[in-house]
């Protein structure tokens, strides 16, 4: 099975968090941007501390809403406006992660159950880290890690 197809199931399955290790952002987004099979039809946004949100594809019901977040906000944000049908791509994540770890793993665990059924899915790319940096043990039952190959 193909990074793509992978990606792909558990978009279908509406697994609420994945975590993709890679170093490829624009080629990780390239590859969920071309994904069919229903996958077309989710709206898809990214978000960045120092850029904050981005619409990359406009859902079916509505655009995620826009504002100036911190790494304090942006989880709570997520939790009151992410529209149903929806995918969030948040880039570099192990620093909102790293910075309030106990809030973040909460309030993302709360999420979990909230999310399957809905088609919401959180996306978040990191780097290879180190494991004392690496995803909280209580976030990995709630979350499929994958791992970007290299292109061919």
């Amino acid at each position: 099975m193909t990074f793509a197809d992978e990606l792909k199931a558990l978009l279908a399955t509406q697994t609420p968090m994945i975590r993709v290790i890679t170093q490829e952002e624009e080629r990780f987004l390239e590859t969920l941007l071309g994904l069919n099979g229903g996958i077309e039809q989710l709206g898809i946004t990214s978000w960045d501390v120092a850029d904050g949100f981005t619409t990359l594809r406009r859902g079916r019901r509505g655009d995620f809403p826009h504002t100036e977040l911190t790494l304090e906000t942006v989880v709570r944000h997520i939790a009151e406006k992410m529209p149903e049908h929806h995918i969030l791509v948040l880039k570099d994540f192990q620093h909102t992660w790293m910075a309030k770890r106990s809030l973040v793993t909460r309030k993302l665990r709360n999420l979990a159950p909230q999310f399957r059924g809905s088609a919401k899915t959180l996306i978040m790319l990191t780097p290879p880290l180190p494991e004392r940096d690496d995803l909280p043990a209580e976030l990995k039952p709630d979350t499929v890690t994958l791992e970007m190959p290299l292109p061919d």
